[in-house]
């Protein structure tokens, strides 16, 4: 009779395929990249503050979900005027994850 059509979790097709080998490339490179060099990709014509540049009500905004230390080891950037974003540093991260993790 007719094939059994086949579950698309019983084996990957090509476009799934694909996509996990560009996730695993795009996580490989950045993952060694600096929080800055992060942040000029993302976004090429912001311009990257100082951790005392930045307006004491975004960083104590920040300080609510981040550490000081946190906030140090990463990297502000003013993306448009008075528009702020942060990167975290990979191995604040890091910390970050494994201190939630044993806390589970």
């Amino acid at each position: 009779m007719g094939r059994k059509a086949r579950s698309k979790r019983e084996r990957p097709g090509r476009h799934e395929l694909e996509a996990a080998v560009v996730e695993a490339v795009a996580q490989a490179t950045v993952a060694q990249m600096s929080p800055l060099e992060i942040g000029l990709t993302v976004y090429p014509t912001a311009k990257p503050l100082a951790l005392h540049s930045v307006p004491q009500a975004v960083v104590d905004d920040h300080l609510q979900r981040y550490s000081q230390e946190e906030l140090e080891r990463g990297q502000f950037f003013e993306v448009l005027a008075g528009r702020y974003v942060f990167f975290m540093d990979h191995e604040a991260k890091r910390l970050r994850d494994r201190s939630r993790d044993s806390n589970r």
